[in-house]
């Protein structure tokens, strides 16, 4: 539900349960409320996206982006630009 590799089934029920228990809720309820994330219930995926889950173990893998465009679009560099105090 999370989606990461990091993340043991059981360390997601124990999250769920502080949730819960943060919530006033029966913490017997976790695997049910699991379930019902997982079958699509809004109430359920809300509580679930909230659990504080621990920190990840292992390196996130993330995509590499560059920071620069190779090509510019649609802009006009500085030198185009001719600016002039004298008005006349």
């Amino acid at each position: 539900m999370i989606g990461r590799a990091d993340l043991s089934d059981d360390a997601l029920v124990d999250a769920l349960k502080a949730r819960l228990a943060s919530c006033n809720r029966s913490v017997d309820d976790a695997e049910c409320v699991l379930e019902a994330a997982m079958a699509g219930d809004a109430e359920a995926i809300s509580l679930l996206r909230s659990a504080p889950v621990p920190a990840p173990s292992v390196k996130l893998a993330m995509p590499i982006q560059s920071l620069t465009r190779d090509v510019r679009r649609r802009g006009f560099g500085l030198a185009s630009l001719r600016l002039s105090w004298h008005r006349g």
